[in-house]
């Protein structure tokens, strides 16, 4: 017997639901013949058909929540498939910052029989340094960045790729609880590597050194399965990862931080890598306001603070920046950006944006005036250029995000200066995550969550009258 598809299974169950005939909920639909609904139920139709039904089921069969919820799924499945329908939920969780409690295994002393979750275990100990073996879907994560908050813990974690893009987007998620924490790290086996037998790092192990009370070290591995976490103490740290035959020059990083330097040679340095991502690059933004590259050039390094403007490395951040400017507005691939209307409302009656860089006084109405401008503009003209505003409040405002196609994914916290002792961004640059994070921003975050373009484009020509 062939297999129902989810689409398929969604249309009986409401059929079954409201007791009516195939050909009966048929003509609700709007289609001429049963054989119609059947096509879309059963067979690889154009999109603009699936789309067509789904409009005239949300608008002609007083669904509930359910079974719109439901809808929306089967349709995914059939446009993606079931494994990127699922990954798409995992970033939909991210996005909105609806991670689950995850209640932690408990760690088994073998030696003594005691019993503890990670954070009374580890809590007591000082200079704790972790190293986290797989454990992508392990429940460590809360436990973890409640120890990285102390400040005087590093955590580095050890990940060798697995087939199924959903599982590793599941483990992103998992491991973004840490992400924005100094003290954690994060790497992957390199391509050239990836002869050697990487099996241990799949193996769901702890490695932990630290001094209890009195200053003695301890070191011990976990090794997860079944449930729990069974704990024995080991001679030391290099010992025991000689024996597991760890090589760490078979890794290298996949999370790449804010660089370190001179306060104003680190911004020149940071400015000249964001500009070499952007290069041709197709971008997708969701931030509370602009960002810095599509500020208008001459309003913004007329608002660098007159010191900063005397340096040598002013002139060599200005020439970068008209640099990404230019790339922005000309280049034939996408730049999306996807804001929050408070916020630009915030920036056009103050001229201060959320991130608004440490060596800039705030835009002045006639500035914030050209700024707008020059975006409606180009959202008018440039058919690559698109701005959009949220709608409510749904999507995160800790952080933001930035997609650079086939290339990275950069996260950063929200209310920055970009001075190094308060920033810290990081870039994921393992390309299934960042691809996957591109197509839903594309297929998902502009049509459930955004205004229309048209209303976009509305709202900020009203904000332009607001700059006073």
């Amino acid at each position: 017997m062939e297999r129902m598809t989810d689409l398929q299974c969604w249309v009986e169950e409401v059929r079954a639901t409201r007791g009516l005939s195939l050909l009966r909920l048929s003509q609700l639909l709007g289609y001429k013949s049963k054989t119609s609904l059947e096509r879309v139920m059963k067979e690889r139709v154009r999109e603009r058909s699936l789309m067509d039904f789904r409009e005239a089921a949300l608008s002609r069969l007083n669904l509930t929540q359910e079974e719109r919820s439901g809808l929306e799924r089967a349709l995914e499945i059939r446009l993606y498939g079931r494994e990127a329908c699922e990954a798409n939920e995992q970033i939909d969780t991210f996005l909105h910052n609806r991670l689950r409690h995850e209640p932690g295994w408990p760690i088994l002393d073998l030696l003594t029989g005691a019993e503890e979750t990670m954070l009374e275990r580890y809590a007591r100990l000082h200079d704790l340094r972790i190293t986290v073996l797989g454990c992508g879907l392990i429940p460590i994560y809360e436990a973890l960045s409640e120890l990285l908050r102390r400040g005087d813990v590093t955590v580095e974690q050890f990940a060798v790729r697995v087939a199924s893009t959903e599982q590793s987007i599941r483990e992103f998620v998992n491991m973004s609880r840490l992400l924005l924490f100094r003290g954690y790290s994060a790497y992957k086996a390199r391509t050239s590597e990836r002869k050697h037998d990487l099996r241990i790092f799949r193996s769901d192990v702890l490695i932990v050194t630290g001094r209890d009370a009195e200053g003695v070290p301890v070191a011990e591995a976990v090794h997860f399965y079944d449930g729990k976490g069974r704990a024995i103490g080991i001679p030391d740290r290099e010992r025991y990862e000689a024996y597991l035959g760890m090589e760490r020059s078979w890794f290298e990083p996949l999370l790449h931080e804010l660089s370190g330097g001179t306060l104003l040679g680190n911004s020149v340095q940071h400015v000249r890598g964001w500009a070499e991502l952007e290069r041709g690059c197709a971008m997708m933004t969701i931030k509370p306001d602009l960002p810095l590259e599509q500020i208008a050039i001459d309003a913004l390094l007329a608002a660098v603070h007159a010191e900063v403007r005397e340096t040598a490395e002013f002139r060599d951040m200005a020439h970068t920046a008209r640099e990404r400017e230019a790339n922005i507005f000309s280049k034939k691939t996408v730049t999306l950006t996807i804001l929050r209307l408070d916020a630009m409302e915030n920036f056009a009656r103050t001229g201060l944006l959320t991130d608004h860089y440490w060596a800039l006084r705030p835009f002045t109405p006639e500035e914030r005036r050209t700024i707008l401008r020059q975006c409606i503009r180009h959202m008018k003209e440039n058919p690559a250029f698109s701005i959009y505003f949220l709608r409510g409040e749904g999507i995160r405002k800790d952080m933001e995000i930035n997609c650079y196609k086939d290339r990275a994914l950069l996260i950063s916290p929200t209310n920055s200066d970009y001075l190094p002792a308060n920033h810290h961004e990081v870039m994921i640059s393992d390309v299934d995550i960042v691809r996957q994070f591109g197509s839903y921003i594309l297929q998902h975050v502009i049509r459930e969550y955004c205004m229309t373009e048209a209303e976009s484009l509305r709202a900020m020509e009203r904000l332009v009258e607001m700059c006073g």
